[in-house]
């Protein structure tokens, strides 16, 4: 496509809905795949195209990365003959590769089997829970399809290498609900692995000879260094002719000390068990919010586009909230993440514990590092849920001595910056919120009307609603379709823009531009070595004409386009869900639909081309109506409940405008 020169044709393209992007063994798609697979903070471990687990990037002493043998296969029993097939991608005809962060699905195609196989993989991934997204293992759900007229009995087994130093020592574990192997090794500081299967009729092999052999039962292994060790498990599945039978395998590792999982589990025995106590609780909830992103009518290269970048928090310096490369004396240096939102909107506490962590290292090392400060603790306020008589306002008041000290040094150095101008805008709400009246006189005065913002400062103001963004957007938007793509928050931050604009067709080109720049057949898709690619949510942000005040109740929907039939999921303090609305000429009708956790909320704004056709705002939870008033505000309509209303998760909230 000639990015310089869309036609109507093209710019229709971009917005329809689509299908999830799929990439092929038989188009050469799979190469560069590399998802992350590992617990958020966990380390790296990146699942190739082929649904092969390779550079096991998980050793927080930056030692080496660790090529480890790990696999599986099947092997069918049949009337008419025995099958055993590796699954990887010299034995099977097609691989296709649905990149779903955080679940890839993989199906193996040979249309001379008896039988279709589809692979699940992931790590727990649930908004708003990190402890649960955090666990260090990799999931393995294989799915068999008998498509025989013939019973059919299939061997799934399981290999890992045991490459750690010294002697190597295999240990068979048996547990309730599952059964395994632990991998040691004897030198000091070691981590240590398991693979495991998640039932009790599993077979496991200490000591297993060949990668997709059939294990024996066996009980202790130990190797030298020097030797090749393999634990083996396995699972038998008895599928009935049109039927269908799952098993599931997990693989984790355990890094002693690791401070994001080793206070909540002393070892990596602990974390499987708790895996497999909560195995369906866990599951359901990571397909929850695969199926929250795909029910949306934005297009579903947009979104995934706009959720992949979370991979990046798989990062293994992340451990303590630092970034890799950057070694400040406390947490995450604000420069390095220019617009993040993602952290900020999926995972709130860790955001805060950021911030806690980035107040200790006063005085700033430089403006932006202060503005982006004082803007992320404000942000982290309006995401966070109670009031300020509330226990859950710890973190304001936690955070607040050092946000004190931010202000004061942003006065003393204040050079007319616009990122600082913004700022201090934020500053002023937050000084204002603490009844710190001299420091909030303080912030006033400050403020410039830039002629042009810069794209950082712009960004921000999209997101926090402080101030209009000023900024010349059209030679911004064709400067860069002549330059290639250089550094990752920029495409996102030039969206937020000229979506806010009203540019939508533009915006909706730029991050097309992007997903195609990381297409497989050139790149990994998971782009997961940029920090700035956390930008990326703040499109949905705007898309959605998002703005939320946990602390007020207060919530706001406009989407910019579609808004006859539209649909995204949302997040918000304490839960996240889908918002519907569906608009005639004289009716609009508003669902704010909880999935997961809770809503509470005390006011609702939506917008309409036409407020005067609207006359009457019924609201309803779950049927049952809710006493409200509503008020005009230019193209707002504005619900104010008569007392909180909390949505609980599988209800929903119905706004009705006649």
């Amino acid at each position: 496509m000639d990015t310089t020169s869309l036609t109507p044709s093209d710019i229709k393209q971009l917005y329809q809905k689509g299908s999830v992007s799929t990439y092929y063994k038989s188009r050469q798609e799979l190469q560069h795949i590399r998802m992350p697979v590992g617990g958020l903070f966990c380390g790296g471990v990146y699942l190739r195209g082929d649904g092969v687990l390779v550079d096991w990037d998980i050793d927080p002493n930056f030692q080496h990365l660790r090529n480890i043998l790990q696999g599986f296969s099947i092997h069918i029993q049949h009337p008419s003959g025995n099958i055993t097939r590796p699954f990887d991608e010299d034995s099977w005809p097609e691989i296709a590769f649905e990149a779903t962060y955080p679940v890839a699905t993989i199906a193996y195609i040979d249309p001379s089997l008896p039988v279709t196989i589809k692979l699940e993989v992931y790590s727990p991934l649930i908004p708003l829970n990190e402890t649960d997204s955090s666990l260090p293992l990799t999931v393995f759900n294989f799915h068999v399809q008998n498509n025989d007229s013939q019973p059919i009995s299939a061997h799934i087994t399981g290999w890992l290498e045991n490459k750690l130093g010294g002697v190597r020592i295999n240990t068979a574990l048996v547990h309730k609900k599952w059964k395994g192997v632990h991998l040691q090794g004897t030198a000091e500081g070691e981590m240590n692995f398991c693979i495991a299967a998640i039932r009790n009729d599993a077979i496991v092999q200490t000591q297993q000879q060949q990668q997709h052999s059939i294990p024996c039962v066996d009980t202790y292994s130990t190797q030298q260094e020097s030797e090749t060790l393999l634990a083996g498990v396995t699972t038998q599945l008895q599928v009935l002719p049109g039927q269908h039978a799952a098993t599931s395998f997990v693989n984790a590792w355990y890094y002693p000390g690791m401070p994001h999982y080793h206070f909540q589990f002393p070892h990596l025995e602990s974390i499987v068990e708790y895996f497999a106590e909560n195995f369906q609780r866990l599951q359901y909830q990571t397909q929850l919010w695969k199926k929250n992103m795909a029910d949306t009518t934005l297009p579903n290269w947009l979104v995934e586009r706009c959720f992949m970048q979370l991979a990046t928090l798989t990062n293994y310096t992340l451990s303590d909230y630092k970034f890799g490369g950057v070694h400040s004396l406390g947490g995450v240096k604000e420069h390095d993440f220019p617009c993040e939102q993602l952290i900020g909107r999926l995972f709130p506490t860790v955001s805060q514990q950021i911030r806690l962590l980035d107040g200790e290292v006063h005085p700033f090392n430089n403006m932006n590092e202060i503005s982006t400060f004082i803007l992320r603790c404000y942000r982290e306020h309006l995401l966070s849920y109670g009031n300020m008589q509330s226990v859950d306002q710890k973190f304001i008041i936690e955070v607040y001595p050092y946000v004190q000290k931010a202000i004061k040094q942003l006065i003393e150095q204040y050079d007319h910056d616009q990122l600082s101008s913004l700022a201090l805008k934020a500053a002023y709400q937050l000084a204002k919120l603490m009844h710190d009246e001299p420091l909030a006189v303080a912030c006033l005065g400050h403020d410039i009307v830039f002629e042009e913002m810069d794209m950082a400062a712009a960004a921000w103001s999209t997101q926090l609603q402080l101030q209009h963004p000023v900024i010349g957007l059209q030679s911004l938007y064709e400067t860069y379709l002549e330059t290639p793509i250089t550094e990752n928050a920029y495409p996102y931050q030039l969206a937020m823009m000229l979506i806010h604009r009203g540019m939508h067709g533009e915006a909706l080109n730029v991050l097309h531009l992007l997903h195609e720049h990381y297409h497989p057949s050139a790149r990994n898709p998971f782009n997961i070595s940029e920090p700035g690619s956390l930008a990326s949510w703040g499109v949905m942000v705007n898309i959605m004409g998002f703005v939320y005040d946990g602390q007020r109740g207060f919530i706001s929907f406009a989407p910019v386009w579609g808004a006859d039939q539209f649909k995204a999921p949302f997040i918000v303090a304490e839960g996240w869900g889908s918002y519907k609305q569906l608009q005639q000429r004289k009716k609009q009708v508003h669902e704010v639909f909880i999935k997961y956790g809770m809503l509470e909320v005390t006011t609702l704004r939506f917008q309409h081309d036409d407020p005067t056709n609207i006359h009457i705002a019924t609201v309803a939870l779950e049927g049952k109506k809710v006493p409200a008033k509503m008020q005009k505000d230019g193209r707002h309509i504005i619900i104010l409940l008569s007392k909180p209303v909390i949505i609980p998760a599988n209800q929903a909230l119905t706004v009705t405008l006649t």
